[in-house]
């Protein structure tokens, strides 16, 4: 690691860090260390890969797209929040079902940082419909609603 406080960081110095806190490696002198944007993201990445394993998470799906490489692209939320997810085409080719927009599902994933753009994202491994997710559902009563009121 660079001993004078205006140096920034090498990329190997970040990865050598990677076991201290963000404080402390930001704040090794009585100045900040400067670094450079892709530092940033692999620092964050080594840090959020590292520390959050594998994880089960329940969502409704929106945005997806199945790519002609046979990956699926979508978003998972729910009535406060979403996450942009990916199951690449080994782990999606298991599915026993055809992911759609609106259906409720829990995935089994691990959050991986895309360093090129600094997002992170949910990596799915497995998925599993739950039925047909909670927003969709109240969608479709009120059409239900509107079409009995004659409205369609």
């Amino acid at each position: 690691m660079s001993d004078s406080p205006n140096q920034p960081l090498r990329k190997t110095d970040v990865s050598a860090q990677a076991s201290l806190g963000a404080a402390d490696l930001l704040t090794k002198t009585n100045e900040p260390s400067v670094l450079s944007v892709e530092q940033l993201n692999i620092y964050v990445k080594q840090l959020l890969e590292g520390q959050i394993g594998q994880v089960w998470v329940k969502g409704e799906i929106s945005n997806f797209k199945a790519h002609t490489s046979g990956h699926f692209y979508f978003s998972l939320k729910d009535s406060r929040s979403q996450i942009t997810a990916v199951m690449f085409r080994g782990n999606n080719a298991r599915l026993k079902f055809k992911p759609t927009d609106g259906m409720e599902v829990i995935v089994r994933g691990r959050i991986t940082v895309y360093e090129p753009r600094g997002n992170y994202q949910l990596m799915c491994e497995m998925m599993e419909p739950v039925g047909a997710g909670a927003l969709q559902k109240s969608l479709r009563t009120a059409k239900d609603e509107i079409e009995s009121r004659g409205f369609v």
